[in-house]
C-alpha cells in the first residue's frame, strides 16, 4: 500500500512537471519572463517526482533510509502544499502525503524496515 502511494505522489509530480513545461513553452509566445519561470518550476517538479520514484524503489526493497527520505518528502510536501490547499489538488496532495506519513510511523512498518536493512547489511558481509 505504501509503494502505491508514494508512486502515485511521484507519478503526480512527474505529470504537473511535464504540464508545466509544455504550457510555459506556449506561454513563451505570449509572455516571456513568464515562460522561463513556468519551465523552471516544471523542472524543479519533474526532479522531484524523478527522486520521489527512485526512493519507492528502494521503499519496495526495504531500505530504511528510504523510508526516512521518504518522510521528509511527504513533511516537506505538506507544509508547500498548505498554500494552495484552496483548489482541490492540493488537498488530495496533503492527504496522500499524510496518509503516507501515517503508514510510515506504524510500529509495523518501521519494524519491517528495521529487519530488511539488518538482512541487508548480513548479505553484504557475506
Amino acid at each position: 500500500m505504501l509503494v502505491i502511494l508514494q508512486g502515485i505522489g511521484a507519478t503526480g509530480w512527474l505529470l504537473i512537471g511535464s504540464l508545466a513545461v509544455l504550457s510555459g513553452g506556449l506561454a513563451g509566445a505570449f509572455f516571456e519572463g513568464l515562460s522561463a519561470v513556468i519551465v523552471g518550476i516544471g523542472w524543479m517538479l519533474i526532479l522531484n517526482g524523478g527522486a520521489e520514484m527512485a526512493i519507492t524503489c528502494w521503499l519496495w526493497k526495504g531500505r530504511s533510509w528510504a523510508r526516512r527520505a521518504c518522510m521528509m518528502l511527504a513533511a516537506i510536501s505538506i507544509v508547500l502544499t498548505i498554500p494552495s490547499i484552496i483548489t482541490g489538488a492540493g488537498l488530495v496532495r496533503i492527504l496522500l502525503d499524510t496518509s503516507i506519513l501515517f503508514i510510515l510511523t506504524r510500529a509495523q512498518v518501521k519494524a519491517f524496515y528495521a529487519r530488511a536493512s539488518e538482512a541487508g547489511s548480513k548479505a553484504s558481509l557475506n
